[in-house]
């Protein structure tokens, strides 16, 4: 059955239109609702997850077709190949990735519910920026290097 709608998703992405160069990244890639909450039900994650790959994708086409390569996210299309790797397994319903996130949705959701983690994140990365000449393309005045991504 995943496979059939899987099929569907990927034949209906196709032919829904093309990427947009002329339009921001966050109004052509939707983000996903989990990087906003996460649900405790496993049946709410199992249906939310497959988001994720999408806008994984879509994040991978707007840099690959629009940006410059030192302001895409990655500038190498094998991260984006890992991260489908990845939460395609997280998303896989059953699969080891998979059994490790739902089982433990709830402590996720009280860990990271209970935590100023997002406002430490920035505060550290504060001190990464670099500064971008401003043009008519830029966004911000800042790009943060891609050697602390993985921070």
């Amino acid at each position: 059955m995943w496979i059939i709608l899987l099929s569907l998703f990927v034949f209906a992405e196709g032919t829904a239109g093309e990427i947009d160069c002329d339009k921001y990244r966050h109004e052509q890639c939707l983000r996903p609702k989990l990087f906003s909450e996460i649900p405790r039900e496993v049946d709410v994650f199992n249906a939310l997850c497959p988001d994720m790959l999408t806008y994984i994708k879509c994040s991978e086409e707007y840099d690959m077709k629009c940006e410059e390569e030192k302001h895409r996210r990655f500038a190498d299309p094998e991260r984006y190949a890992n991260f489908r790797s990845v939460f395609g397994e997280i998303c896989e319903e059953g699969s080891a990735l998979n059994e490790v996130a739902t089982n433990n949705l709830k402590c996720f959701n009280e860990t990271f519910s209970n935590t100023n983690c997002r406002l430490d994140l920035l505060a550290f990365m504060d001190s990464f920026k670099e500064e971008v000449p401003l043009d008519e393309f830029a966004t911000s005045t800042y790009d943060i290097p891609e050697r602390v991504y993985c921070l």
